[in-house]
């Protein structure tokens, strides 16, 4: 995941330079056409998990379409940009704030 522009300048090509090698990759490989938006979780040990189930059970309610992201550090909940006046007003109806 990464800005639209970086993704244009710098995979762009080499998804190209590896569909050009193989033909058959354009059905395996490609970059989105949708922008998304990361929100991170913050919470500390088993509360990150409980924040996590708080924010996603109302997208889901919602029919909003996630990608969940968790590494050492911290975790990622990934919504598509077209979605996040949906996705604010979901969680604003739960208390959460922005």
């Amino acid at each position: 995941m990464c800005p639209r522009l970086l993704a244009d300048e710098y995979l762009a090509p080499l998804v190209e330079r590896f569909h050009a090698l193989d033909p058959k990759s354009r059905d395996d490989l490609s970059i989105s056409k949708d922008d998304y938006i990361a929100m991170q979780v913050i919470g500390v040990g088993l509360e990150a998990g409980q924040r996590v189930l708080d924010l996603t059970s109302p997208l889901a309610m919602a029919g909003i379409s996630i990608f969940f992201i968790t590494t050492y550090f911290s975790d990622y909940i990934v919504v598509p940009l077209h979605s996040k006046a949906q996705v604010i007003d979901a969680l604003e109806k739960r208390g959460f704030r922005f």
